[in-house]
């Protein structure tokens, strides 16, 4: 894969080099020399802008202090020409203010002077990464284009029209939203769903019930095409529908829900078909988790201490022949993270012919979080045989921690450097930082932390606590505004650059509270 890579970077991509020290640009035309398809060399701003004018390279690598034109000035002109090139700024400037600047620029990378080759290929790997699969993506849009040309298009609005019906039916009423428990404990939930195409088999919904408990199912309709697509969306219109009206009910318990379910099934399901799905009743009040689970892959159980266990389905699948239902119960005191996931995960095709099912465990055990799971999935398994898949998360925000750390300061440019200046001293001391990966925070919590400032004004107190109840430890940052905050929702929807939907690229999982002046971020440490 790697060498693929590598020979589809050098037979296409050009990169814009702009260096003033004639060492530093041999140097790296040296080592780069052979990973690109051609290497344009500037010896300062105006002459880089030049040359990107007149060639449009694919990836620019800059460095900022120079004569004519600086590294941040060439960086505003190409984006004030509406060029989205990806721009790697190498400096010795790692000033909050510098950084800041660059981030709303839309710098795409750094890297400190001076720095390692390794580092500056791995970014560059990444740009060049991100050049070639926008560019295949390019490609396959002109030719879905091509394509839509000679399709009815009576039957394409329709296929259309399907999509969006399947996400309006699909609900999450908890996304990057805190979840609170008994003694302050905050827990969140994250949901991946990958449908392969438009008749996905694959459903679920996540929902905040009227007594302060959640329901959370996941359904995977057995079999493919239309008939599984209509079996889950029929089946998760009508649970959300319940859920909807349960206000009506003097007591919600998991078992009425269930006959009322099973009693539905019987009236759209055909006989040889059944339904893999999974009912999960969350109460955090009680700390217990109450569930029936239906032929899916075994729910992995992680501990505050780091312990794994599997949880087998206490069900077969769901059909109308389906007669008494097993419940079970399980207590979350103890409980750091689950995971519920469909046989699209656990059956995919490795290269080697395996499944991932084999790897699952072990991987499951590294990584705290579902996003740096789902990375390594994908990273394994063989892409063109992918099923629908959805992967869910309730993970506990805060376990017990190894180190915290905490501050709290009035809102300016000066306090912020200040503040993360102290946060990377304090964690340095605890884990051994790489200049890669103090940049990579530095850039990170500066751009939540602007996000989060521009709808608060109070005091911001910045806490931190790592947790390493698995194989590579969790980060965990809080940001707390003592002012009044904002709505959620409205800083869901603030402009990029400012709002929760850029800053959720940068971390593996975000969460904020219904006034949005509370922010947490969780990050998985690669030390």
């Amino acid at each position: 894969m790697t060498s693929h890579f590598q020979d589809t970077a050098k037979t296409e991509i050009t990169l814009l080099l702009v260096e003033d020290s004639q060492f530093s640009r041999e140097m790296v035309v040296f080592r780069l020399k052979d990973r690109f398809k051609r290497i344009l060399v500037a010896t300062d701003g105006l002459e880089g802008l030049a040359l990107f004018n007149k060639h449009a390279p694919d990836i620019v690598l800059s460095d900022h202090m120079m004569p004519g034109l600086t590294g941040l000035e060439l960086s505003r002109t190409i984006r004030a020409l509406g060029q989205d090139t990806p721009i790697l700024l190498m400096t010795s400037d790692t000033t909050t203010e510098t950084l800041l600047e660059a981030i709303n620029i839309g710098v795409n990378r750094f890297i400190p002077k001076s720095f390692d080759f390794e580092a500056l290929t791995r970014l560059l790997d990444d740009l060049t990464r991100e050049v070639v699969t926008k560019r295949e993506l390019d490609r396959g849009r002109l030719r879905e284009l091509e394509l839509l040309r000679d399709r009815d298009n009576y039957n394409w609005t329709q296929q259309q029209t399907a999509r969006r019906k399947e996400r309006h039916v699909v609900r999450n009423d908890l996304r990057n939203q805190l979840i609170k428990g008994p003694g302050g404990q905050l827990w969140g939930l994250t949901v991946t769903h990958a449908p392969r195409d438009i008749m996905c088999g694959d459903a679920h919904s996540v929902r905040e019930l009227f007594d302060g408990r959640q329901l959370i199912f996941v359904m995977d309709a057995m079999g493919s095409g239309l008939s599984a697509s209509l079996s889950a969306l029929l089946a998760t219109s009508f649970c959300n529908y319940q859920v909807d009206h349960l206000h009506l009910w003097q007591q919600f318990n998991l078992q009425s829900f269930l006959a009322r379910f099973q009693e539905y099934l019987g009236s759209i399901l055909l006989e040889e078909e059944a339904l893999s799905c999974g009912f999960f009743l969350v109460d955090l009040a009680g700390e217990k988790l109450e569930f029936a689970v239906f032929g899916m892959p075994a729910l992995l159980v992680r501990g505050v201490d780091g312990s794994v266990r599997k949880v087998l389905s206490n069900n077969a699948p769901l059909s109308i022949f389906s007669e008494e239902v097993q419940f079970d119960s399980l207590s979350l005191s103890e409980v750091a993270d689950l995971m519920v996931m469909t046989d699209g995960v656990t059956d995919a095709l490795l290269e080697s012919g395996d499944t991932y099912r084999d790897f699952l465990l072990d991987d499951y055990r590294l990584v705290p979080t579902l996003a740096r799971l789902q990375q390594l999935f994908l990273q394994q398994v063989m892409g063109d045989d992918l099923d629908d898949f959805t992967l869910l998360q309730f993970q506990r925000l805060a376990p017990p921690p190894v180190w915290q750390w905490s501050c709290e300061f009035c809102p300016s440019p000066g306090a912020l450097e200040i503040a993360i200046g102290e946060f990377l001293q304090e964690l340095s001391g605890r884990v051994s930082l790489s200049d890669e990966l103090c940049f990579e925070l530095i850039t990170d919590l500066n751009a939540a932390l602007v996000a989060f400032l521009a709808h608060g004004a109070g005091p911001i107190r910045l806490s931190a606590s790592l947790w390493c109840g698995a194989g590579k430890p969790l980060l965990t940052a809080q940001v707390a505004d003592s002012g009044s905050g904002s709505r959620a929702d409205t800083l869901t929807r603030a402009q990029a650059g400012s709002g929760l939907e850029t800053i959720t690229h940068l971390f593996d999982a975000v969460f904020t509270d219904v006034s949005g002046g509370r922010l947490i971020l969780l990050k998985t440490m690669d030390v």
